[in-house]
């Protein structure tokens, strides 16, 4: 009995080191456009436009289309963990239909930093993951798609869905030795 409170101690120690090594929730709002475009705010230029489709990967997802000259924007300002301390890990997917000679890009900025970019210049592409890490803290997502031609009746959508957040904290590095534990609770 005399090593009881030893042993509950280290397991308790153990257990705290444990919990800072898995992921502290995020919260992106709606990632998975359940709910619409709720939590989401909604910026277009010109002939476009943001809807929920049925598009989603798996079902629902956010569309971003057009159907002429413009660009839609879907941005939300989150906080990922509770500080700057650890790795905001952050993931969505996409898909793109590009028709009637239209060409897009789409781009994702964090903090109005450029994080992604791809053109798309035709046809229809399937979901592509894109993912990335910063520092954990406030945020502001924006995940946006923009004509870069101007032909006429020219057409682009843009699937998204999944979009999340995660923040690993940084896991202690302070070792102890079995000496230095036994001491404490002499």
């Amino acid at each position: 009995m005399r090593f009881a409170p030893l042993a509950l101690n280290l397991a308790i120690a153990g257990a705290l080191v444990l919990a800072g090594a898995f992921p502290a929730t995020a919260q992106i709002l709606n990632g998975t456009f359940d709910n619409g475009l709720t939590g989401w705010t909604v910026t277009t230029t010109g002939g476009c436009s943001a809807t929920v489709s049925t598009n989603g990967n798996p079902a629902p997802g956010a569309r971003l289309w057009n159907n002429d000259a413009g660009s839609a924007t879907l941005t939300q300002t989150f906080n990922c963990g509770g500080g700057s301390d650890g790795s905001c890990s952050l993931s969505l997917d996409y898909a793109t239909d590009t028709l009637v000679g239209s060409k897009m890009v789409v781009t994702v900025t964090l903090d109005n930093v450029v994080m992604y970019s791809a053109n798309h210049n035709g046809g229809v592409t399937a979901y592509t993951p894109v993912q990335f890490s910063v520092p954990c803290g406030q945020h502001t997502l924006g995940i946006s798609a923009a004509s870069t031609s101007t032909s006429p009746f020219s057409v682009w959508m843009m699937f998204v869905d999944n979009v999340t957040a995660s923040c690993v904290p940084p896991v202690s590095t302070e070792g102890s030795t079995w000496s230095s534990l036994k001491a404490t609770y002499r």
